[in-house]
């Protein structure tokens, strides 16, 4: 079993960054599996380049809702993606050159940080943008 199984508790209740997320969670168990499976070094390098350039898409669009809606932790939720974003970044150089490998222990790290972040951080943006849609305001 994939470390990276969408639960219907990750919904955070607007539609496109739910798709985005459940995008995520495909891409990441790809990676997953592909280095479980002893795939060549090439197609994991390959999806973990995916599953970066997704994440910056992911956490752009994530932010622009946020900033169109007036969401009031924007700062705070910016800088949480900035944070993992730099690390994840530093690991793909790391995996490039050929310092470090993806590792399971690596696999977790992603897993639990994008379960703790969906569940608080996001939910939150979720019940925020529903607020506003609820009280007749775009986005």
């Amino acid at each position: 079993m994939s470390l990276f199984a969408w639960k219907s508790d990750y919904s955070v209740g607007n539609a496109q960054i739910d798709l985005q997320h459940k995008q995520l969670f495909r891409m990441a168990g790809e990676l997953h599996s592909a280095m479980v499976n002893g795939r060549g070094t090439e197609v994991v390098e390959g999806l973990l380049d995916q599953l970066v350039a997704y994440t910056c898409h992911h956490f752009a669009s994530e932010e622009r809702l946020m900033k169109e809606s007036g969401y009031p932790d924007y700062a705070q939720h910016h800088a949480s993606h900035e944070k993992l974003s730099g690390e994840v970044r530093e690991f793909q150089v790391r995996v490039k050159a050929r310092k470090v490998a993806v590792t399971l222990e690596m696999m977790r790290f992603l897993r639990d940080w994008l379960d703790h972040h969906i569940r608080g951080a996001d939910k939150k943006v979720g019940a925020h943008l529903k607020a506003r849609l609820t009280a007749g305001v775009q986005r």
